[in-house]
């Protein structure tokens, strides 16, 4: 049609819902012949996602899930001095729900914690590909991020049982690639993984087992979660190569006559030490500012977000969107999120002088309107962040937390990049998703009357796709002011100062905006300056210039020439 000359209308719809929903975990038991007591966790989880969900197979994805319905099948017929438990864990990709809610209820269960029913040592997850035929050993992941010489020390007596005993007897039958051993080195705990990932191991490793992933490494799994993602895609020699040697391992710690660490070292607790980390709950609500009670309201059914900001003061989140930890408060207002670690559960570099945790978990909430639409969004006016703080220092268990929200209504921002370098205004490390080469633009809201910053506002910005957004009260009339180099107030050539910006007018601004609005205040202004006799003749030419450009920008919009 478009070739044909003929205009194309697209209308986009969507149609996102949030809900809670129940998923569950599945636990298949073979009892040990000789320790039934003693237990060892074999894992993987069997959930996917995709932005096509009937045309996504996850075929590749589903190898690891696959892997443990054999082995259990196997471990059945040829029960182990051990007891296994073949776990598969629901909501990998919901900030790895299945795996945090089963050490809650399962690993922290003060009949399993003390040993007095059963004694959980071990834990070994499953996350196979095949376009891959190396596996590594992967103690750490980006969920948690915990990782440091003393917690890759806690592997040391697994790994020498793999890598010495295991792995060498059956080289003698099979010629495979050794996995690669991630505890052996601090600063590649991420081992030969190029992409980002989370490991259904992290919660149990957090809460002290001695929990590794086996997981394919040296791919990036590009077709996963897609409509490629089908049968063909499978390598069964890869697979067969995986399975064998995972088997391998299992068999050896479940058949082994002695362990080479001590139960205390392994037992779980709320408490932290040195070499072990520990998990806990936090329960908290969200709250908007009743000006009427001159105090807090609680909100039923808002959407809890829960992550690591990069910064204490901006809310900025990993680019990889499965760290995040999502809740709804109840009828109540309330909620409560299981498996935070102890903020003293990370490395030592970041514990400042004063011996205080700098690691934060930030906590805001939305509230979503049948149209789609923000109804409410955080507050981080004089009655919401600046006055209650959106951060949990997780220092005991359980811990505490509110959160407030304010009615918004908001404006949407597209196209914030640098306009000195012409660049993102976010660089993502694309190895390390929660580094940040660069990051230079946080928007303001002001009332446009005042030119204050307003009682309650919020914003909001994706630096990874330079998309953001600004929240008012209800038909307030602001203007927004991105670092000093992106302006927004809606001016024009009869209001060279602007107007401001109407946010209960949907409404979606971009570049072009920006960059007009920045020409019309700059050369009133500049005229101003004029008036009184001061003149520049390069800021003259670079007026003109801009007038210049404008117009051509204005010539290509409306020949749709993007």
């Amino acid at each position: 049609l478009v070739e044909n000359g003929e205009e194309v209308y697209v209308k986009i719809k969507s149609n996102m819902i949030w809900r809670n929903v129940e998923a569950k975990n599945v636990i298949g038991v073979v009892e040990g012949t000789k320790y039934p007591d003693d237990v060892i966790i074999v894992s993987a989880y069997y959930d996917s996602w995709s932005p096509v969900p009937a045309l996504s197979s996850g075929a590749d994805e589903s190898t690891a899930v696959a892997s443990l319905l054999e082995l259990a099948k196997y471990f059945a017929e040829n029960p182990p001095l051990r007891t296994i438990f073949f776990v598969a864990f629901s909501g990998h990709y919901q900030g790895l729900a299945g795996a945090r809610e089963f050490t809650e209820d399962i690993i922290y269960n003060r009949e399993v914690s003390t040993g007095r029913k059963i004694r959980i040592w071990m834990q070994i997850n499953l996350d196979f590909s095949t376009d891959s035929r190396r596996l590594s050993l992967l103690y750490a992941g980006h969920f948690y991020s915990l990782y440091g010489s003393l917690y890759a020390l806690r592997l040391s007596w697994v790994t020498k049982r793999i890598y010495q005993g295991y792995l060498p007897a059956l080289k003698s039958i099979l010629d495979f690639y050794e996995p690669e051993n991630s505890a052996l080195s601090v600063y590649r705990w991420w081992a030969s993984v190029p992409i980002p990932y989370i490991l259904d191991s992290e919660p149990l490793f957090a809460a002290g087992v001695l929990a590794f992933t086996l997981r394919s490494t040296e791919t990036f799994r590009g077709y996963w979660n897609t409509p490629l993602n089908d049968i063909a895609m499978v390598n069964l020699e890869y697979l067969k190569e995986h399975y064998l040697i995972a088997s391998c391992i299992i068999g050896g710690f479940s058949n082994e006559e002695a362990w080479g660490v001590s139960w205390g070292s392994v037992s779980p607790s709320r408490s932290f030490s040195r070499d072990k980390p520990a998990l806990i709950t936090v329960k908290g609500m969200v709250t908007t500012y009743n000006i009427s009670k001159a105090w807090y309201s609680t909100i039923p059914g808002a959407i809890v977000r829960v992550n690591r900001p990069l910064t204490p003061t901006i809310p900025i989140f990993s680019a990889y969107p499965f760290t995040s930890i999502y809740a709804i408060t109840d009828e109540k207002g309330h909620f409560e999120i299981h498996g935070i670690p102890l903020s003293y559960s990370y490395p030592q570099e970041s514990i400042d002088g004063y011996g205080t945790p700098q690691v934060y978990w930030y906590f805001d909430a939305w509230v979503i309107g049948d149209d789609g639409r923000i109804k409410y969004a955080p507050d981080l006016g004089r009655y919401g962040r600046r006055f209650v703080s959106f951060i949990c220092t997780a220092l005991a268990h359980p811990s505490f937390i509110n959160t407030v929200v304010f009615k918004c209504d908001s404006v949407t921002l597209f196209d914030l990049i640098n306009p000195d370098t012409v660049s993102s205004i976010a660089i993502p490390d694309p190895r390390m998703p929660r580094n940040l080469y660069q990051f230079n633009l946080v928007p303001t809201v002001y009332e446009f009357a005042t030119k204050s910053i307003p009682l309650h506002y919020g914003t909001i910005i994706d630096p990874y796709n330079d998309v953001g957004m600004a929240f008012s009260l209800p038909r307030e009339n602001i203007f927004v002011l991105a670092g000093d180099q992106i302006l927004l107030v809606n001016a024009s050539e009869n209001y060279p100062e602007g107007y401001g910006c109407k946010a209960n007018i949907p409404t979606i601004y971009s570049l072009y905006d920006y960059a007009r609005d920045f020409y019309y205040v700059s050369l009133n202004r500049y005229k101003t300056l004029k008036s009184f006799h001061v003149e520049s003749k390069s800021a003259e030419k670079a007026l003109n210039l801009s007038s210049l450009l404008l117009l051509k920008a204005e010539e290509y919009l409306e020949k749709g020439q993007y």
